[in-house]
């Protein structure tokens, strides 16, 4: 998204104010505590949730997989943070998936029912509205039968 460009008459002042608005409405975690039009509180905990299941689950499979090379025996930090970086991609799709679907209209008011199917047309009386209408097709436009030469002095169209 956009990072809007917060007034101040100071460039410093400018500069932190834009970087705290673009943490404010973009940012996982801070961002849940300010109001965002298509990323709800709601769905910033379930990209928070998904991701940090998704970042325990990796941490799990890099301590007790025999399937890769190397087991994590006590290298918890640096397992936690190679999980989350692996992560990371699927946490901002999410939130790059919930910020860009399309929304739907919300009616105050129920819609009305469908109409009843008509009955049906035993005389023929309606024929006319089944029937496909005619295509307009326009006249062709006139096909020039026999074009001029080029003159001698121009050169050949196709190499030799």
């Amino acid at each position: 998204s956009l990072v809007r460009v917060v007034d101040a008459p100071d460039a410093q002042d400018k500069l932190l104010a834009t970087i705290a608005y673009a943490f404010k409405r973009n940012h996982l975690i801070i961002g849940m505590f300010h109001k965002h039009r298509k990323l709800t509180r709601e769905k910033r905990v379930l990209v928070a949730w998904v991701t940090g299941l998704g970042t325990q689950s990796i941490a799990t499979l890099l301590h007790s997989s025999s399937v890769i090379r190397f087991r994590a025996t006590t290298q918890f930090v640096a397992t936690g943070l190679t999980a989350a970086v692996l992560l990371f991609p699927l946490s901002v799709f999410l939130q790059f998936l919930y910020e860009w679907r399309p929304m739907t209209r919300i009616h105050t008011v129920a819609p009305p029912r469908s109409m009843a199917p008509l009955p049906p047309d035993r005389r023929g009386e309606r024929q006319d509205i089944a029937q496909p209408k005619s295509l307009f097709s326009p006249k062709p436009p006139p096909v020039v039968m026999k074009a001029r030469a080029p003159p001698k002095s121009a050169h050949p169209r196709t190499p030799f």
